[in-house]
């Protein structure tokens, strides 16, 4: 026995997979190619890999690409820290999900994260990677919703301010 449901033509829709863009800001190769390989096996084709080595290329790459969904950057590096990128990429776009990772599990770097807009902070433990997938799928959905609802809100207030604006007609 099988179940099948039939969906009217009218009630069809499209489904699209949109592909997401991650910048991922870390100095070892060795972390990157672990990322990815995790990457690739939770998401397959579903995302795009973005990789800078330092503060000031990612800083690059934020400039010239605007359609990054996601940083997801290492506490420690070359040129400044994690905290550091987390701090321009707030003064640039609230709503940019921001994930830290880091070798060690230093309570105080956590908390300023955190309180810094950090959508997440994850340490670099033996399960970091299963997790890793699971936390970018969140903080995605979270950063659009918020994106979704700020859109309400410019359309609430755009149709508000019509209607204040347009003169009493009787009938």
């Amino acid at each position: 026995l099988s179940f099948r449901r039939s969906i009217t033509p009218s009630v069809q829709r499209k489904i699209t997979i949109s592909t997401m863009k991650i910048l991922y800001v870390e100095d070892d190769p060795a972390h990157v190619a672990l990322t990815e390989r995790a990457l690739e096996d939770a998401f397959q084709r579903g995302f795009e890999l973005l990789h800078a080595e330092t503060l000031s290329v990612a800083l690059n790459i934020l400039d010239s690409q605007t359609d990054i969904d996601l940083v997801l950057s290492d506490l420690r590096l070359p040129d400044g820290t994690g905290l550091d990128l987390l701090t321009h990429v707030k003064s640039r776009s609230a709503l940019m999900p921001v994930v830290l990772v880091t070798g060690q599990g230093d309570q105080e770097n956590a908390v300023a994260a955190l309180k810094g807009g950090a959508t997440d902070y994850l340490v670099k433990q033996s399960d970091y990677l299963l997790r890793l997938s699971v936390v970018i799928t969140n903080a995605i959905a979270q950063s659009r919703l918020l994106k979704e609802q700020a859109a309400l809100r410019d359309t609430e207030i755009k149709y508000q301010t019509l209607i204040e604006q347009t003169p009493a007609v009787v009938f």
